[in-house]
């Protein structure tokens, strides 16, 4: 149970011989959350901005000229896309397990280069069977970052604290539509330069610039955040007095069928999956396509007049 005392919340485990309690005080703990925050989630965002800056990299170039230089033909483009996301599918059950093998910044820092070196060197694809490789690589590496972010955000924040902090993360995806777009353009205007096409240098350019979200995750994130460089000998002993907060509140949590079976059976699964389908359709599957939809195209879709 928990009561609180004087600005303290005291947290007694009832459930053991004894009692155990445990004083969290609401203003240091925010104190707390705004180092985590201001360290933390700029990174993780920047990871996954750069992630969705890459994978939206075939749009752009396929309306600049790439089609044609690789002799891609019917719906070639269609399956070098989708290959994508079967291994990005694929690949992230396994991640689940390797992140707690090797450590979050180690992963994360293996990730981000692997993809970014897939785009430096998706620069240099000369057919379809280029394009292939390129793809299956990068849903292999980007497969992984969304649950290892994941697995290390629930790691540092409580259940009541991680549904912003994810709200946070994911708009870094919409940050992206906002001025991915624009970036792809002025890279675009490189067409020629050093007998390269200008979608050439869009991968290359971007592949570079996500380079340095792999030196950012090596050196900026703490495998574990008692042990984070940006936080004191007291700010440690209160993540450690938060993670057994969150141990007496909910208890065990280790995987159990039953609870499968139980969430599968609850009435809101449906409109889940619903709305989780929706929301992925045109989160991840539309993107890479938006740049051929040509304005004559959209007019008449809308039947509008010229």
């Amino acid at each position: 149970m928990s009561e609180k005392e004087d600005g303290v919340y005291v947290i007694e485990d009832v459930k053991e011989e004894g009692q155990t309690a445990l004083p969290i005080n609401k203003k240091r703990n925010r104190l707390l959350l705004h180092k985590i925050d201001r360290v933390v989630l700029p990174i993780v965002s920047f990871l996954y901005l750069l992630a969705f800056l890459d994978r939206s990299n075939i749009g752009n170039a396929s309306s600049a000229g790439m089609t044609e230089d690789l002799g891609l033909t019917g719906n070639q483009l269609n399956v070098g896309v989708s290959i994508f996301y079967v291994i990005y599918v694929l690949v992230e059950t396994p991640a689940t397990v390797l992140v707690k093998m090797i450590g979050t910044s180690k992963m994360l820092a293996i990730v981000i280069t692997g993809f970014s070196l897939v785009v430096i060197f998706s620069g240099f694809m000369t057919n379809y069977a280029g394009l292939i490789v390129t793809g299956l690589l990068l849903g292999m590496f980007e497969g992984c970052l969304f649950p290892t972010i994941t697995i290390y955000l629930s790691t540092i924040y409580l259940q009541d604290e991680l549904n912003t902090r994810l709200a946070y993360f994911f708009g870094a995806s919409a940050l992206s539509g906002a001025f991915g777009g624009l970036l792809a353009w002025a890279i675009l205007q490189m067409d020629g330069i050093g007998g390269k096409k200008g979608w050439q240098w869009l991968y290359i350019l971007e592949g570079i610039i996500s380079l340095t979200g792999g030196v950012m995750a090596y050196f900026g994130l703490p495998d574990e955040i008692e042990d984070a460089w940006f936080l004191n000998d007291e700010d440690k002993d209160l993540v450690r007095q938060r993670h057994e907060m969150s141990r007496v509140f909910h208890g065990n949590q280790n995987f159990s069928w039953r609870e499968v079976r139980r969430a599968f059976k609850t009435k809101n699964f449906g409109y889940l999956e619903v709305h989780s389908f929706a929301l992925m359709l045109f989160f991840t599957d539309f993107p890479p396509f938006y740049p051929q939809l040509s304005p004559h195209w959209v007019i008449q879709a809308f039947r509008y007049n010229t």
